[in-house]
């Protein structure tokens, strides 16, 4: 193997407490009160709802402004029905914020997991469906400078599990599907989105939830990659 893919959200970082915590903490400066569990579950059922996270043949002076629309759309049907004061300075409020350091924790193991593979010669990617915020949110986790390449869906026009997302990162490394293998937590974006191109998926389960074969943390990937050279 020449070069490691990774997810981003839940895989290298994931959100500090919930995503109906931050809407219910910024909810409550424009005069709505409600509850942090009923947000998480109207955001994960709008998310699901929600087109992929990919503007294919937008303008790239275009893709900011799609980026916004599309969370704007999201947010809105996590809230529809609830009266706001200010429903557009909410948005914008929050918006900024998932953009900032404190609304993610980086895991404790992915800087020297990612310093052990740079340091073997490993090429590193990122193959995320997220907006271009992301290239922000690596660098104020201190992890951007690990990667060679940063493919996120928006700019992309792909999103996993599309293959065409998988072809955008290997061409950015220079490297064919046999050379590279990709990590992430979804058994259907990350590991289905890699084998369908020929990549070998490797599935983090930092729950221990069981039920598929996995690694349980990012330092696992080593060993996984030992294991291959011994094989070859």
């Amino acid at each position: 193997m020449k070069g490691v893919f990774f997810d981003a959200g839940g895989t290298l970082f994931s959100i500090r407490e919930s995503v109906g915590h931050h809407y219910c903490r910024f909810a409550k400066q424009y005069g709505v009160n409600t509850d942090t569990a009923y947000l998480d579950k109207r955001f994960y059922t709008a998310l699901e709802d929600a087109p992929p996270m990919a503007f294919p043949g937008v303008p790239t002076s275009q893709l900011h402004v799609r980026e916004k629309e599309w969370w704007y759309n999201v947010v809105g049907s996590v809230f529809k029905g609830i009266a706001f004061d200010d429903f557009d300075a909410f948005f914008e409020r929050v918006y900024r914020h998932f953009e900032s350091e404190e609304a993610w924790i980086l895991h404790e193991d992915v800087p020297q997991t990612l310093s052990l593979l740079c340091d073997r010669g490993y090429l590193l990617g990122i193959i995320s469906n997220f907006d271009s915020r992301l290239e922000t949110i690596l660098e104020k986790l201190h992890i951007r400078h690990f990667f060679h390449a940063v493919i996120c869906s928006s700019r992309a026009g792909a999103a996993k599990p599309a293959p065409e997302i998988f072809r955008v990162g290997m061409e950015a490394l220079g490297l064919l599907p046999s050379e590279v293998v990709h990590v992430g937590d979804s058994p259907l974006h990350d590991v289905e989105g890699a084998q369908n191109v020929g990549i070998t998926p490797l599935l983090i389960d930092r729950g221990r939830q069981g039920g598929i074969p996995a690694i349980h943390s990012l330092a696992a990937i080593i060993d996984f990659l030992d294991e291959g050279k011994r094989t070859c």
